[in-house]
């Protein structure tokens, strides 16, 4: 019988006290822990206050919106996946950008500025496609990034602020630098992704999005429109020098922003980040990640993906000669994930722990923070942090919203989360449904659910105990 990973009730003490102490200690704003399978939430909770400035003030629950930035990344890739599973598009055929997205096919290689400050131009020798688009291998990087870049969009006038009032296709449109393929670097290309999926489907990514995605893992609070309602719940922007140095709350959540900075407008929003524009609040993207976790099996009518669009996830998107080093460097510098995963081994000095997917970074062996080999994990620039563990069943994820650099103090508290959870798993979890709790009268004490057999082959039954509110918490099992 198939598993599925549940919590046990220590584990939930444990990841509640966690939590509690962490936003108190007000090292970090208010923040969300959540955990999926690929049937139910299995753990949830939320802590703080809508306004770092107002602790006493309004606290956050399931319903605050949060600004997910580079979150979006993922839903875009999934999206394009879709597409791939219809027969509309192709991870690799590179005919498909040079007749969707012609502008790309047209780029040249920005190599730098000569001695009298012109640009050095290289023409490319290898096509984009739609993986490296989303595996950050296409060779468009990120104005914001790069000096020879920023230089380049200054002196032909073009703005610089992707999520700006009324941005245009040319907001992204910016020279290559490298050959497609060959390199890593965090750019634009899930952007461009986004605007291929549009014109594919002849409709906004709004429209698609929540057609193909949204309304069936019921996430109605997603949307990329600032509407009044969004703003009305959403949590305010924090913002952090250094690790060491106090969180303040932002000025304002939409123009003070920096290079992040947006519309606050909804009849302004331009062209629809793909990388970066959603808003969304932190149940909604548990949702999403357990209708991916759904698509491993084939069977599920909750999945989002085919089952081979689900391994394209968690599969290495590099090539043997592509060169990693500006994304191992990348993250490495972070000091979130397991210092192990940097090593390498054999003779070729390439054999891989950490590699980038076509949406994820994926670690190919076990990390000491608890998530198994080919797990995925990705982020927004706000810290919305999230993880997908295949092997395990389970997704998380560990969201605030405050700008600051890596590493930082919420990614400690993100390590954590992760360690405890896999700490607090229960073993030997079935698909046996929870009991029917209708008919059970409050003054019930307790609960067994059906005997299940165990890995070691012996039996258990889990107690369930009543709620305050009603419903049933699960306990710890019980051995029969």
């Amino acid at each position: 019988m198939a598993t599925r990973p549940l919590i046990t009730q220590v584990g939930v003490r444990k990841l509640d006290k966690l939590l509690e102490e962490s936003v108190k200690s007000r090292r970090v704003p208010a923040t969300f822990f959540g955990l999926t399978n690929s049937k139910e939430t299995f753990y949830w909770n939320c802590h703080g206050s809508v306004d770092f400035e107002n602790p006493d003030g309004a606290a956050v629950d399931e319903n605050t919106v949060l600004q997910q930035f580079s979150a979006t990344k993922l839903v875009t890739t999934v999206a394009a996946l879709q597409l791939v599973d219809r027969g509309l598009a192709s991870l690799d055929d590179p005919t498909l950008i040079s007749q969707r997205l012609p502008e790309l096919a047209s780029l040249r290689i920005l190599k730098g500025y000569d001695e009298q400050d012109e640009p050095i131009w290289q023409d490319p020798t290898t096509k984009i496609t739609l993986r490296m688009l989303l595996s950050h291998t296409s060779g468009l990087g990120n104005v914001n990034r790069n000096q020879n870049l920023l230089k380049w969009a200054q002196s032909e006038n073009l703005n610089t602020r992707y999520l700006g009032p009324h941005t245009t296709e040319k907001s992204y449109l910016y020279p290559l630098l490298f050959n497609p393929g060959s390199a890593w670097v965090y750019g634009v290309g899930l952007d461009w992704a986004g605007i291929l999926i549009s014109r594919v489907t002849g409709k906004s990514l709004e429209d698609h999005f929540r057609e193909a995605i949204f309304e069936k893992a019921g996430m109605t609070d997603t949307t990329f429109y600032p509407t009044e309602e969004v703003k009305r719940r959403l949590m305010r922007m924090t913002t952090q020098e250094s690790r060491e140095a106090p969180i303040k709350a932002c000025s304002d959540n939409f123009s003070g922003l920096g290079s992040l900075s947006r519309t606050s407008d909804p009849d302004k929003v331009g062209v629809m980040s793909g990388g970066a524009g959603l808003f969304s609040t932190a149940k909604n993207f548990l949702a999403f990640l357990r209708g991916i976790l759904a698509s491993q099996s084939g069977t599920d009518p909750k999945a989002l993906l085919s089952p081979g669009s689900f391994e394209e996830l968690f599969k290495d998107a590099f090539r043997p000669e592509t060169d990693d080093e500006h994304f191992l460097t990348t993250l490495k510098s972070h000091e979130l994930h397991d210092p192990a995963l940097f090593n390498r081994e054999g003779a070729s000095g390439k054999d891989r722990k950490i590699v980038q997917s076509v949406g994820l970074a994926v670690n190919l062996v076990d990390s000491a923070n608890g998530r198994k080999a080919g797990s995925g994990c990705w982020d927004g620039a706000a810290r919305t942090m999230y993880w997908i563990d295949p092997k395990t069943g389970l997704a998380g994820i560990c969201m605030t919203n405050v700008l600051c650099p890596e590493p930082n103090e919420f990614y400690r508290l993100y390590q954590r989360f992760e360690r405890a959870v896999y700490d607090g798993l229960s073993e030997g979890e079935s698909d046996v449904p929870m009991p029917d709790t209708s008919a059970i009268k409050p003054d019930h004490r307790f609960l067994f659910k059906p005997l299940e057999k165990t890995q070691d082959g012996g039996c258990h039954a889990s107690v369930w105990l009543p709620k305050v509110d009603g419903g049933f918490d699960r306990g710890t099992p019980v051995a029969m």
